[in-house]
């Protein structure tokens, strides 16, 4: 990858949400990564739908 084709913005965006997670407690990060994992669980079928289809 050329170094001129980075988004800049999606870079700073990523940097700064790092920095948020960092700065959450990991028993917070557990409960939030519990919920995603629950509501992936519930859209199973429509993920499957998009890697297949996509």
């Amino acid at each position: 990858m050329r170094w001129r084709s980075i988004d800049h913005g999606a870079l700073a965006a990523a940097s700064a949400g790092f920095d948020n997670w960092r700065k959450t407690s990991a028993f917070e990060r557990s409960k939030l990564l519990r919920r995603v994992a629950e509501r992936m669980r519930e859209k199973a079928d429509e993920l499957a739908e998009l890697l297949v289809f996509a």
